[in-house]
Protein backbone atom coordinates (compact mmCIF):
# COMPACT_ATOMS: atom_id res chain seq x y z
CA UNK A 1 0.00 0.00 0.00
CA UNK A 2 1.45 3.50 -0.91
CA UNK A 3 2.73 5.93 1.77
CA UNK A 4 -0.30 8.50 0.98
CA UNK A 5 -2.73 6.24 1.21
CA UNK A 6 -2.06 5.10 4.76
CA UNK A 7 -1.70 8.95 5.34
CA UNK A 8 -5.13 9.40 4.38
CA UNK A 9 -6.14 7.10 5.96
CA UNK A 10 -4.69 7.70 9.36
CA UNK A 11 -6.46 11.32 8.53
CA UNK A 12 -9.41 9.85 8.43
CA UNK A 13 -9.22 7.96 11.96
CA UNK A 14 -8.31 11.51 13.31
CA UNK A 15 -11.53 13.27 11.80
CA UNK A 16 -13.52 10.46 13.21
CA UNK A 17 -12.92 10.85 16.34
CA UNK A 18 -13.02 14.27 16.71
CA UNK A 19 -16.26 14.04 14.96
CA UNK A 20 -16.93 11.30 17.95
CA UNK A 21 -16.03 13.29 20.26
CA UNK A 22 -18.25 16.14 19.28
CA UNK A 23 -21.26 14.34 20.93
CA UNK A 24 -22.99 15.86 17.78
CA UNK A 25 -23.00 11.80 15.94
CA UNK A 26 -25.14 8.83 17.08
CA UNK A 27 -22.35 6.25 16.06
CA UNK A 28 -19.98 4.96 13.24
CA UNK A 29 -22.19 5.02 10.26
CA UNK A 30 -23.36 9.06 11.23
CA UNK A 31 -19.79 10.03 10.87
CA UNK A 32 -18.62 7.78 7.61
CA UNK A 33 -21.83 9.73 6.20
CA UNK A 34 -20.41 13.11 6.89
CA UNK A 35 -16.98 12.20 5.93
CA UNK A 36 -18.28 11.09 2.64
CA UNK A 37 -20.13 14.18 2.62
CA UNK A 38 -16.85 16.50 2.48
CA UNK A 39 -15.37 14.46 -0.33
CA UNK A 40 -12.05 15.37 0.88
CA UNK A 41 -11.19 11.72 1.52
CA UNK A 42 -10.70 8.88 -1.01
CA UNK A 43 -10.53 6.06 1.77
CA UNK A 44 -13.39 6.61 3.54
CA UNK A 45 -14.99 2.92 2.72
CA UNK A 46 -11.30 1.21 3.53
CA UNK A 47 -11.72 2.45 7.20
CA UNK A 48 -15.49 2.06 8.15
CA UNK A 49 -15.01 -1.74 6.34
CA UNK A 50 -12.52 -2.15 9.94
CA UNK A 51 -15.45 -3.64 12.60
CA UNK A 52 -12.40 -2.26 15.88
CA UNK A 53 -12.82 1.23 14.15
CA UNK A 54 -16.28 0.74 13.79
CA UNK A 55 -16.72 -0.20 17.42
CA UNK A 56 -14.22 2.21 19.13
CA UNK A 57 -16.15 4.95 17.23
CA UNK A 58 -19.49 3.70 18.75
CA UNK A 59 -17.82 3.88 21.94
CA UNK A 60 -16.85 7.42 21.67
CA UNK A 61 -19.81 8.69 20.35
CA UNK A 62 -21.72 7.13 23.19
CA UNK A 63 -19.21 8.21 25.55
CA UNK A 64 -18.98 11.95 24.10
CA UNK A 65 -23.36 12.30 24.48
CA UNK A 66 -23.02 10.85 28.22
CA UNK A 67 -20.71 14.21 28.76
CA UNK A 68 -22.71 16.23 27.05
CA UNK A 69 -26.03 14.88 29.21
CA UNK A 70 -23.64 15.74 31.94
CA UNK A 71 -23.13 19.07 31.85
CA UNK A 72 -26.64 19.88 30.58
Amino acid sequence: MKAGMLAERARIETEARKLGWSGEYGGWRSIERALLGQGRFTQVPYVFANLWTRSELDRVCREARLRRKQRV
